[in-house]
């Protein structure tokens, strides 16, 4: 039952979450948030945002830098507005395929690995 409680409180937390994979690394240089507010707006599309969306904070999971050749890390972004984070869902999911300099890709729900 408590292990039930954590989750749920964990996934509460996640709620305005989204993972982005695909971004080659170093790209969001010092600023990850900053990058990533105009980062979705080149990928989703100038109309879709009438400014550039609110982000609390952004950065690359925490796993260790990939060598040259192997996938980048994601990257993971709070959205300030849950309304914004199911926009941004809705809009990548009827585009399709999303890609960014040439490269796929994917935005999805960040929950927990229980949820998931």
């Amino acid at each position: 039952m408590l292990k039930a409680a954590v989750d749920d409180q964990e996934n509460c937390s996640r709620r305005q979450n989204i993972r982005v994979i695909g971004i080659p690394e170093g790209k969001e240089d010092t600023n990850p948030t900053a990058f990533m507010g105009s980062f979705l707006k080149e990928v989703l599309g100038e109309e879709t945002f009438i400014d550039q969306p609110v982000i609390d904070r952004a950065h690359r999971t925490l796993a260790t830098k990939p060598s040259p050749g192997k996938p980048p890390r994601a990257m993971l972004v709070r959205l300030h507005y849950y309304q914004t984070k199911e926009m941004i869902l809705r809009v990548s999911r009827k585009r399709g395929q999303l890609s960014y300099k040439g490269k796929k890709i994917h935005i999805f729900p960040y929950h927990s690995a229980a949820l998931a």
